[in-house]
């Protein structure tokens, strides 16, 4: 009965432990050695083929997709009109950084230094594309 009882209390701690882990934590391969003063990043999304590439310190961003099929690989910027987030006596690396939401299409886009936040979404519709400052 001991045995039982004990046994139970460990599967019962163990699944515990595994749920509160997340699923929308940001990205980054513990495997990887990840530069803090890095100029550039990439961001997977939930999209197998596309990536987000930040220019960590304008905050600039570019939708990458990568192609295994007949589709061409390609890199769009975000809409100018969506920058600058900083000046240039401002920029510095690992200035910015994204923060996946539980909407596929959606990152938070912090600056590290002073705080601010814009939601940024990206979209496989160029009209659907761009960065909104959170106020």
């Amino acid at each position: 009965m001991k045995r039982f009882v004990l046994t139970f209390v460990a599967l019962a701690m163990f699944l515990c432990l595994n749920a509160q882990t997340s699923e929308y934590a940001p990205q980054m391969s513990t495997s990887t050695i990840y530069n803090k003063n890095a100029k550039f990043l990439l961001f997977p999304t939930k999209n197998m083929y596309i990536f987000l590439k930040l220019d960590t310190s304008t905050g600039e961003l570019w939708m990458v997709q990568y192609s295994t099929g007949e589709d061409s690989p390609m890199e769009v910027k975000f809409p100018s009109w969506s920058y600058p987030l900083v000046t240039n006596e401002d920029k510095s690396n690992g200035r910015f950084f994204l923060y996946p939401t539980q909407n596929m299409y959606n990152f938070l886009l912090i600056d590290q230094i002073d705080g601010r936040v814009w939601q940024a979404q990206w979209s496989t519709k160029p009209e659907n594309v761009g960065i909104i400052r959170i106020r």
